[in-house]
């Protein structure tokens, strides 16, 4: 049975390689370009016609999904994929409400801070709980 940590990172892992999956697909991809977006026209806009992206977006959500795939299966580096993840989506929501656009790196709008927001919110809530629920050892 795997620990909530795990399925976090297993769901989570599952649910961003979708997600970066998604944004490479330009029909998925609606609205002009946010501002100052860098990387290729055809791969920037809304997904879904909510939140901004561009390539650079999608590489990212990728990369964590994939990374999540791979630690899924062990407690410890699920644990650390939860504090990480939690901490980088708390920053970039902070960052995103002040207004930092990465020079157009990593287009955001209020959907995609709100997103971040929550999901910072519950990789931490997982993260803490994990201490609670380390498997034994011996």
């Amino acid at each position: 049975i795997m620990a909530p940590v795990q399925t976090l990172a297993l769901v989570f892992g599952i649910i961003y390689t979708i997600v970066g999956i998604a944004g490479f697909i330009p029909a998925l991809i609606t609205g002009n370009p946010p501002a100052n977006a860098l990387g290729p026209e055809s791969l920037s806009g809304n997904l879904l016609g909510i939140f901004a992206i561009n390539l650079y977006h999608s590489i990212a959500h990728l990369v964590i999904g994939l990374i999540g795939l791979g630690v899924y299966r062990n407690f410890s580096a699920s644990r650390t994929y939860a504090l990480v993840v939690g901490i980088i989506y708390a920053l970039l929501f902070i960052l995103g409400i002040i207004g930092v656009d990465f020079g157009g790196l990593i287009p955001m709008n209020m959907p995609d801070h709100i997103l971040h927001l929550v999901t910072a919110v519950i990789f931490l809530v997982i993260y803490y709980q994990s201490a609670r629920s380390a498997p034994a050892t011996t």
